[in-house]
């Protein structure tokens, strides 16, 4: 990718957003965390159910990026995105923790 910052992870290590602050907010590059980021959670809806346990988390993360950039209104919506796949998810007697 042209003009990438050599510290983009590859698509596999994008899964957890703790790795992409990592590698970007030591040099303030939060904006291409949040790029990185939002093309991972696109991918992975469009593999898996949308509402499946795993997006639910990917949202409630990439919240929390947001939230870092100040872009609460995102944030709050991502957030009730995911509180609503985990509300789902528990309905159905699902195990995994979110």
């Amino acid at each position: 990718m042209a003009g990438a910052c050599s510290c983009v992870p590859t698509l596999p290590e994008c899964r957890d957003r703790r790795v992409i602050q990592a590698n970007h907010s030591h040099d303030g590059k939060q904006d291409i965390a949040q790029r990185v980021a939002a093309k991972v959670r696109s991918i992975d809806e469009e593999v898996l159910d949308p509402d499946h346990p795993y997006n639910g988390t990917a949202l409630q993360n990439y919240a929390t990026l947001l939230r870092e950039m100040r872009r609460e209104r995102e944030a709050v919506r991502r957030e009730a995105r995911a509180s609503a796949i985990r509300i789902r998810f528990s309905a159905i007697g699902g195990g995994v923790s979110t």
